[in-house]
């Protein structure tokens, strides 16, 4: 007699594989982060994702503030319409001690931060950074900004 029952470990396989899918990608886990309040940066270190998108003429980053906590936090940049240049400007300092650097993830290279240096709480950095799309000529993505949290 013939059953379509599955075993467990091939229901788990195909959970994970179907999470892993859009993890791959990159573009299907979601950039939006709680507003900062009082227990913010109580809990365990977190990396905050910045998807980058194209439109074939202007760069934008799907939300403008990130929230990082001091000491603590990371953020990484990613895009699945082209790469993130190292190129950042700063528009008052800088929070990090390092610039971001690329760091491999599935296949693509993510540009991702250390945490925010001591001092740096309680205030906000504007950046600049390039895109840069298949075409290889880069497009700058403005108006993103850094708050650093207590």
């Amino acid at each position: 007699m013939r059953t379509n029952a599955r075993t467990l470990p091939t229901l788990a396989a195909a959970f994970l594989l179907a999470a892993s899918a859009g993890t791959v990608a990159g573009c299907a886990k979601s950039s939006a982060q709680p507003p900062p309040g009082s227990q913010a940066c109580t809990g365990p270190a977190n990396t905050v994702t910045v998807f980058v998108e194209y439109d074939g003429k202007v760069a934008t980053t799907r939300t403008k503030t990130v929230y990082l906590c001091e000491g603590k936090d990371s953020v990484e940049w990613v895009s699945c319409d082209g790469e993130i240049s190292q190129n950042i400007s700063w528009t008052h300092g800088t929070p990090f001690t390092h610039g971001p650097r690329h760091q491999p993830h599935n296949g693509r290279k993510v540009l991702t931060s250390e945490s925010p240096m001591a001092g740096t709480a309680g205030k906000e950095f504007a950046y600049t950074l390039d895109f840069v799309p298949p075409s290889g000529t880069p497009v700058p993505v403005k108006d993103p900004r850094i708050v650093i949290l207590p």
